[in-house]
Parts: C-alpha cells; sequence; structure tokens
C-alpha cells in the first residue's frame, strides 16, 4: 500500500466486504493475486514444500506471537480444547479473539482434511 489514501481505500474496501458478509473470500481472492499481504498471513513452506494455506500468527491470547502451526504441532490438548469450545458455539461474539480463535479451528480442520485426503 503506497499512500495513507489508498490504505483508506483498501480498509474502506475491506469493512464494506464484512459488512456484506464475504470478508474471507475478498481477502483470498486479493492474496491470491498477490495484492494483500501482511505479516503473520504468509503461508508456510513444509518440509515436502507444500505451503500450508491460512497459518497466520496469533495476536493475542496464550500462544501470542506464535505460528497456528507452531501451536497445531507444540499444544494438541489446546487445540483438541478450541475445537471442541467452537463446536459448543463459544467464540461467537466476533471479537479479536473470537475471529482468531475461530480461524484457528478452521485451519486446524482444513489440515486435518488435506492431511487425510493425502
Amino acid at each position: 500500500i503506497e499512500s495513507l489514501e489508498s490504505l483508506l481505500l483498501e480498509v474502506a474496501r475491506l469493512d464494506a466486504a464484512a459488512e456484506l458478509g464475504y470478508l474471507e473470500d475478498y481477502v483470498r481472492r486479493r492474496r491470491d493475486r498477490g495484492e494483500l499481504r501482511w505479516r503473520g498471513s504468509r503461508d508456510v513452506e513444509l518440509s515436502d514444500g507444500a505451503g500450508v494455506e491460512g497459518d497466520e500468527t496469533f495476536s493475542v491470547g496464550k500462544h501470542k506471537g506464535s505460528l497456528f502451526s507452531e501451536v497445531a504441532e507444540s499444544d494438541v490438548d489446546y487445540c483438541r480444547m478450541l475445537e471442541r469450545k467452537v463446536s459448543e458455539g463459544q467464540f461467537s461474539r466476533g471479537t479479536a479473539l473470537d475471529r482468531q480463535i475461530l480461524a484457528f479451528v478452521a485451519f486446524l480442520q482444513s489440515r486435518d482434511s488435506k492431511a487425510a485426503a493425502s
């Protein structure tokens, strides 16, 4: 993003996409085209060379500063607890923590479904 004006325009676009309920699709399309890139949203290379889609950096909570993939490997009990709580309807208030936990659980489910398909 080159200027304050373009930053504000991008924020407005993101806000509109969120308001209309298609923020995830909007961000995915923009990232796929290389138009959106920010720290913590990069794909991580695995030993086999395949990237992990959606591997973000925790910005709040117990694992602040850690990548989703790192937490998935190092704290299995935490992952199971969050998956259970999300399935029970917790983390649905829309706070920053709630959005991050939902993204993490989606990451876990995506990773698990890809592993099962292999």
